[in-house]
């Protein structure tokens, strides 16, 4: 690997990160147009490329490693160090944040008793979301089905490699399309428990993507005459598209422009490396930005109604993430910091 996609990936993973958390920002039914359009925008329009990206560039690192003596056993290993154990300590700080925190403070600032509505007994449902392990939900912080998924992937990695030619992912990219998680007729538990979190098809079409790219040592540099082009062609889908998550013509317009933005961000992507208090940033962005949100809509509780205060949570939520990270690495112990954010 050249230290330009290096240094890309890195810069990807930041802005992918800074997607996702405009991606959950709150958009109420009373929200102007302007709020409702670039909440669309991001959620679905271009946000849409932020996790395929990241399952791309997971699954060309950890082909790097194919060539070692007893990798996938490693592979397992590291990501159980690197994704579960951090995917269970941030549900449980999130329960913690949701259950006890979060209740204390709006109680303080309505004068109400701190303790009214402050829920501390975790049910069955809670435990086992906060393990990550509930067959039929989400993880308990749940932007974290990501990692979950992440970390199902390696475990099949040996027999996903097998995928991972032109026709393999073809092959993948088409079942997609006839029975992903928003095309599917299946129940919704179902749907997001088979097809999005244990049996991650979705996951699986851009992981095998990112095996092929680093095995066949495809050149990853992309003439910037075609990545405008795929941006073009990206805006133009995102603009045909339109706001109706539900549809589903909608749906498998953004499947088709999917990989064409994936190209077209990454052709533009700087190849410097961003200051590394930023790129080391990702991470935390990713886990944190859901307890900056509900905490900072205590204070800005209109937010989902006017678009600047819409774009100010926005941006504060991503400062405040950026610098609490940078915070906890420089005063937090390292083995803390590592158990975190799993070593990144």
């Amino acid at each position: 690997m050249t230290q330009e996609t290096s240094n890309k990936i890195a810069n990807m993973g930041i802005v992918c990160a800074f997607m996702v958390l405009f991606i959950h920002l709150p958009c109420g039914k009373d929200a102007t147009a302007l709020t409702k359009w670039i909440h669309s925008f991001f959620s679905h329009g271009v946000g849409k490329m932020a996790v395929p990206f990241f399952f791309v560039a997971s699954g060309y690192l950890l082909a790097g490693h194919f060539g070692e003596d007893g990798w996938w056993r490693k592979a397992v290993k590291k990501r159980f160090r690197t994704l579960w154990v951090p995917m269970v300590v941030w549900c449980s700080l999130y329960f913690l944040w949701t259950r006890i925190a979060l209740p204390v403070t709006a109680n303080l600032l309505a004068g109400n008793p701190f303790w009214a509505d402050v829920g501390i007994i975790p049910t069955w449902t809670d435990l086992t979301r906060i393990l990550s392990a509930h067959p039929f939900y989400e993880p308990y912080l749940g932007v974290l089905w990501f990692v979950r998924m992440l970390f199902i992937l390696v475990l099949f990695s040996p027999i996903l490699k097998k995928f991972a030619t032109p026709w393999g992912v073809a092959s993948l990219y088409v079942l997609l399309a006839i029975v992903g998680p928003e095309l599917g007729g299946t129940p919704p538990s179902l749907r997001f428990t088979f097809l999005k979190g244990f049996l991650p098809i979705c996951g699986s079409v851009f992981f095998c993507l990112g095996i092929m790219l680093r095995e066949r040592c495809c050149v990853l540099s992309v003439p910037k005459s075609y990545g405008f082009m795929a941006l073009a062609i990206s805006f133009a889908a995102i603009a045909v598209r339109g706001q109706p998550y539900s549809s589903r013509l909608a749906t498998m317009i953004t499947w088709a422009y999917v990989p064409f933005l994936i190209v077209g961000v990454w052709s533009i992507c700087p190849a410097r490396r961003f200051p590394d208090f930023l790129v080391k940033a990702a991470f935390p962005v990713y886990v944190m930005h859901m307890f900056a949100i509900r905490l900072f809509r205590l204070y800005i509780p209109t937010a989902c109604i006017d678009a600047d205060r819409y774009l100010l949570l926005g941006f504060f939520c991503f400062a405040s993430c950026v610098a609490t990270s940078w915070l906890m690495r420089k005063y937090l112990p390292k083995c803390l910091c590592s158990i975190l954010f799993g070593g990144r």
